[in-house]
């Protein structure tokens, strides 16, 4: 990470007796794009809020450019923010609202309009700037609210869920434009999201929270790859579980027999012989196939598809194995199997994952 833009220090929020965020330490380098990810009510808004100056900190200090900003005034913070539900003035136009900030600077009426026409440009939009917002997309409106965060040259831009009420098309296609607007100006950002396929998209390290806390922050490929606990691993996708007990280990590869029976091969975790242990996989590191794969591929779990969902240009299995049922996604082959086939379920040694349970 590059010299630190943002840093918290111990900086925690209470309200009353309940702790929304537990004196938490971060830093966000200079001009890095960092998600706040967590399910509801981890703390990851109330975070960015804290930062913004719209909440006080119970503890802590937050710095920005080396500076402590605890005091500062959210007005005299000199931050980009666009929020969920966008707060552009209804009856103001959209250059009216993007140009609001730079009025209230003070900045001559000749740049405003100069900035303005080149921040219209900048989002796609260059023809909308004397439309209401009522007359605009949902999507025109995000961009108009990012043209308004971005034209006051802000030394940090904040997200809070800024896409959540666009529809799937139109999230894909303003994550397209946010990075792109991120790489074009380089600005220091923080986005809150609770999506995690948003977070693992757009951003350069993500943070995952979890009841105020900091559960593991990262590359977005390494908190989906090496989740250090089983909650990180959950989070994303979805997590298939099997048991077995452990019964040998050579050259770093454990064997596990699973209570259907079939001994599979686990490479690299923390297991022990003859314990008894449950294994996570991801439904997209497995691989249904018809016939017995050769040796060289993964070992082989036989079963039966319980059904099958078409999803374009996936298809995701149910199959059951023993006594359970587990969830495979892969892409669509030449023909789709169908309910009642017997299959082998394939899982690469390298895909398993175990943790230690927590300490009490």
């Amino acid at each position: 990470m590059s010299a630190a833009d943002v840093v918290l220090k111990g900086v925690g929020k209470r309200f009353g007796p309940v702790v929304a965020v537990a004196d938490i330490d971060l830093a966000v380098g200079v001009g890095e794009f960092v998600a706040l990810l967590g399910p509801s009510g981890c703390g990851k808004t109330t975070t960015l809020r804290m930062i913004a100056g719209l909440e006080e900190p119970s503890s802590g200090d937050i710095l920005v450019k080396g500076r402590r900003i605890n005091d500062i005034a959210v007005h005299r913070r000199n931050f980009g923010m666009v929020f969920q539900d966008l707060a552009l003035f209804p009856h103001m136009t959209a250059f009216d609202n993007i140009a609001f900030g730079l009025k209230y600077r003070k900045v001559p009426r000749h740049e405003v309009e100069r900035r303005v026409r080149e921040a219209l440009d900048i989002v796609r939009l260059p023809h909308v700037g004397e439309r209401l917002p009522r007359q605009l997309s949902g999507g025109q409106q995000q961009r108009v609210a990012v043209a308004r965060a971005i034209i006051i040259d802000p030394d940090l831009l904040l997200f809070d869920e800024p896409l959540s009420a666009l529809d799937a098309n139109l999230r894909e296609e303003m994550r397209i434009e946010l990075k792109r607007i991120h790489r074009t100006f380089g600005i220091t950002t923080v986005f809150v999201t609770h999506d995690q396929a948003e977070a693992l998209s757009m951003a350069d390290r993500v943070v995952l929270m979890r009841e105020g806390h900091v559960e593991q922050e990262g590359p977005p490929d390494q908190l989906y790859r090496a989740p250090k606990t089983e909650f990180v691993a959950r989070f994303f996708g979805h997590v298939n579980e099997v048991s077995g007990t452990v019964t040998g280990q050579q050259q770093g590869i454990w064997r596990v027999a699973l209570d259907s029976g079939v001994a599979i091969a686990v490479m690299g975790q923390n297991l022990s012989m003859g314990a008894r242990t449950r294994l996570l996989f991801r439904s997209e590191r497995a691989r249904v196939e018809r016939t017995f794969p050769d040796e060289a591929m993964a070992p082989a779990i036989p079963g039966t598809i319980v059904s099958s969902d078409y999803m374009g240009m996936l298809v995701r299995y149910v199959v059951e194995i023993g006594e359970q049922q587990v969830i495979v996604t892969q892409a669509v082959g030449d023909q789709q199997l169908r309910a009642g086939e017997t299959v082998h379920v394939c899982i690469p040694a390298d895909a398993w994952m175990t943790f230690l349970p927590p300490p009490r």
